[in-house]
């Protein structure tokens, strides 16, 4: 609490409220996936979130969450995005080489909007900027059940690296910050 009372861009009660539930996931993260243990399955394995996983047995979504929190000097250049049930987009870190959405939705077809389809299933994707070739990883994480007469919520995470290999099959899907810059004559998403 005393780092969100003495900073200067946390001005509100809806962003301390952010800004705790956000610090308070990455402490639990580091706690679960400490970083001497991330470090030496990064060393061994590269970064496959798929091993870490069968390693320490934590859940996609964290273990997306935290390679993109653990210094550039174990995992290279990473950024992170998320996107709530609401369909908030919430940039948690951003990646140097790319443009991040300044809209609060981003493109539809994004890994991170495709896994809020089906939670339980993450997704890859190889996926460009202008020059720049990366490959995204996405994974939701359930924070609540849905009731007959509620709805569940979830948060899906999105971790951005540099284009590692990828499924011949993936033609990179063109990263555009909103529906008015982008190109694509097929969009069937609403915009």
């Amino acid at each position: 609490d005393q780092l969100i009372a003495e900073s200067d861009f946390i001005v509100s009660e809806d962003a301390a409220h952010l800004a705790r539930r956000i610090l308070g996931q990455y402490v639990c993260d580091a706690q679960e996936l400490p970083i001497a243990v991330m470090a030496d399955l990064i060393s061994m394995h590269k970064i496959d979130p798929e091993t870490i996983i069968r390693e320490t047995g934590a859940p996609m979504a964290q273990v997306l969450r935290r390679i993109a929190m653990l210094p550039e000097q174990i995992t290279g250049a990473t950024g992170l995005v998320s996107v709530t049930t609401s369909g908030m987009l919430l940039p948690r870190k951003p990646m140097l080489c790319i443009n991040l959405p300044r809209t609060p939705t981003g493109c539809a077809f994004w890994p991170l909007h495709r896994v809020m389809a089906h939670p339980e299933r993450p997704v890859r994707a190889a996926m460009r900027q202008d020059e720049f070739r990366i490959t995204a990883m996405a994974a939701a994480e359930q924070e609540s059940a849905a009731g007959f007469d509620t709805s569940g919520t979830c948060t899906a995470y999105m971790l951005l690296l540099p284009e590692i290999s990828a499924p011949e099959s993936n033609a990179p899907l063109d990263l555009k910050e909103i529906c008015s810059v982008c190109g694509r004559k097929d969009c069937v998403a609403p915009h």
